[in-house]
């Protein structure tokens, strides 16, 4: 399994579906499952869906403009 693939894909269709987006933050497991066709324990997932969060973290820090 790629789990850095499943990650950037996530993170892509966040970034260009709304319906997606709101569908991860309110039940992230679930939205994880059916779009990325990943079927495994809570204890395994949740580690994606942290790194799909901070990922989108470290999207929105860099896109950021610097107060100067």
């Amino acid at each position: 399994m790629d789990i850095n693939g499943i990650i950037n894909r996530t993170v892509t269709k966040i970034l260009t579906d709304e319906a997606f987006k709101e569908r991860f933050f309110d039940d992230p497991v679930t939205a994880l499952e059916e779009t990325a066709d990943v079927h495994l324990p809570n204890e395994h997932i949740d580690p994606i869906i942290e790194g799909v969060k901070a990922k989108l973290k470290l999207k929105k820090t860099t896109n950021m403009p610097y107060n100067m």
